[in-house]
């Protein structure tokens, strides 16, 4: 007979900060409720220059390797279910949850405690201090958080990143309901501040600047660089930041969105791509019904949840080995 600890769960992710954080917190419940001995190896890469002890005080099951060890191990096409799983060791590599409710009936029991390990998270004193004095210098009673996700969505994501009108329609309804909030932008956009930057600008915050005025509250972090330590702590403080707020405005597939709003009980808005073609697209899924079978058809793919947008992208790219017209009617 294996004894519980033999079974042991190991789950890695080499990939930024979000991609990171949902593995690790859904790989722990997972572990514990299949009586999994668990351990997280964190590397540091380009995507994330940090330690996990560069970011967080909890003393938690988090191993620090060489980007060699995790690249050594295989990705999964079809993330398992681990409470179902008889392997008795498994290691998984991916930047996912690892909690899937929609695809296992066994999960959305398990969400409240996942929810309950995200709000044990204890940052580092340093950056503990950067979100205190920020809020207690710039919030207002009532806040309305937003991320607009760029830095290399404007290379390999372009469209997905035009997203800008469908933020600015969230956000109006939001401040039509709540006229004296304040506005929160945090968003990788360059700036004159960080034009060192080798990537595009979108003009993000001056956008922002010129519709929000008075209601707008940016912090100027000192890098956007995620490779360095300081780059990924000062996004960990925009991440508290955003999970501080009254009312959340995010870029759909993006982790750092997904985890700034995961299990939080406020108003969320999703700021999909201005791209009429998409949204005719998605409009026309909703109408017929189609997105529920390709959420069935998703969980049985991938073993996870799998957003509408991300199903669009795969069957466009199907659809476009076969005709290459594809490309001028759905560029995505």
């Amino acid at each position: 007979m294996t004894t519980v600890t033999e079974r042991t769960l190991v789950v890695t992710s080499p990939h930024g900060l979000g991609n990171r954080l949902r593995p690790l917190l859904s790989g722990m419940v997972l572990a514990e409720a299949s009586q999994r001995h668990f351990s997280f190896l964190w590397t540091r890469t380009a995507a994330c220059g940090a330690g996990f002890h560069d970011l967080f005080k909890n003393d938690w099951q988090v191993q620090e390797v060489t980007p060699g060890v995790v690249d050594a191990l295989p990705t999964w096409p079809r993330l398992p279910d681990v409470l179902a799983d008889d392997e008795p060791k498994l290691t998984i590599r991916t930047p996912y949850w690892l909690l899937t409710p929609s695809c296992h009936p066994a999960h959305p029991a398990l969400m409240s405690r996942c929810a309950e390990l995200l709000a044990e998270l204890q940052p580092i004193p340093e950056i503990a201090r950067k979100v205190t004095e920020f809020q207690a210098s710039h919030f207002r009673p009532r806040m309305i958080g937003v991320h607009l996700r760029r830095g290399d969505f404007t290379v390999v994501r372009r469209w997905q990143a035009n997203n800008l009108g469908s933020s600015f329609h969230a956000v109006d309804k939001l401040l039509a309901r709540w006229p004296d909030a304040g506005v929160l932008l945090c968003s990788d956009d360059i700036t004159p501040e960080n034009s060192g930057q080798s990537l595009p600008t979108t003009g993000v915050h001056a956008a922002y600047q010129r519709r929000y005025g008075p209601h707008l509250i940016v912090r100027r972090p000192s890098s956007l660089d995620r490779s360095t330590v300081g780059g990924v702590q000062e996004a960990l403080v925009d991440l508290w930041l955003l999970r501080s707020v009254d009312a959340f405005v995010g870029t759909l597939d993006s982790s750092f969105s997904d985890v700034a709003s995961f299990e939080r009980q406020v108003p969320i808005f999703w700021a999909e791509p201005d791209d009429w073609r998409y949204q005719l697209l998605a409009w026309l899924l909703m109408q017929t019904g189609i997105v529920g079978s390709l959420q069935r058809s998703g969980c049985r793919r991938c073993g996870r949840e799998v957003m509408l947008l991300e199903s669009i992208q795969y069957y466009a790219q199907r659809l476009r080995r076969k005709w290459k017209w594809i490309n001028y009617v759905a560029p995505f």
